[in-house]
């Protein structure tokens, strides 16, 4: 993400636009590999009430197995909302 100091391609600023985005309506934001990178780049992130982390940063599945019971729930309320 070489966008965090405002270099790197449009589609970077869009996705942490997207991100801001999503987080003024109190959505469900799912953080993976690069998590720190993505609270570098949108600092709000950090303090987001409805952040969820998998258990192991190596794994991008979304699966009862990956998140604690509580995350994947939340989880699933959001794609069915």
């Amino acid at each position: 993400m070489s966008n965090i100091r405002g270099q790197g391609p449009p589609s970077q600023s869009f996705a942490f636009y997207l991100v801001r985005r999503a987080m003024s309506r109190d959505a469900v934001i799912v953080l993976g590999r690069i998590a720190a990178t993505w609270k570098i780049a949108v600092p709000e992130l950090a303090s987001y009430p409805n952040v969820v982390t998998p258990k192991q940063n190596r794994s991008v599945q979304i699966s009862r197995g990956n998140f604690s019971p509580e995350n994947f729930e939340r989880i699933e309320r959001a794609l069915k909302s």
